[in-house]
């Protein structure tokens, strides 16, 4: 869902990259989401296949500086010495905001993806918010 959120902020400022969005409200048609969701999921499950035979690691750019092992565990995997390199992200985060803080429309998409597969992250949402704020 951050992903679509991401896609719809960047589409609606023309910011793709180094300027911040947060704070900036959108509002999310279930069923377009939906539909992005699994076209997206589709691509990277055919990625996954397509490379499934060749030796290599999968890795989610936010989380490599997010949690300093893993990205000791890539470098040590591509034969690079750690403490040889001292990366820095190219990219930052755009937002921190929370869904429920900028989807105009969020007790309607909850309501909606009730049951569904996409239920469990609004949860993760709701749960981080709140811990965010307690």
């Amino acid at each position: 869902m951050r992903a679509y959120l991401s896609l719809l902020r960047a589409s609606k400022t023309g910011h793709w990259s180094h300027e911040s969005y947060s704070g900036l409200p959108v509002s999310i048609e279930t069923q377009a989401f939906i539909d992005y969701a699994r076209r997206y999921d589709a691509f990277y499950a055919g990625l996954r296949l397509n490379v499934s035979s060749l030796t290599g690691r999968e890795v989610i750019y936010e989380d490599l500086l997010a949690e300093p092992l893993r990205l000791r565990g890539l470098l040590e995997f591509l034969g690079v010495k750690p403490h040889m390199c001292d990366l820095r992200p190219f990219n930052v985060r755009q937002s921190n905001d929370s869904l429920s803080q900028v989807v105009i429309n969020y007790k309607q998409l909850c309501a909606e993806l009730k049951g569904s597969e996409f239920e469990q992250e609004l949860e993760i949402d709701i749960r981080a918010t709140h811990a965010g704020a307690g």
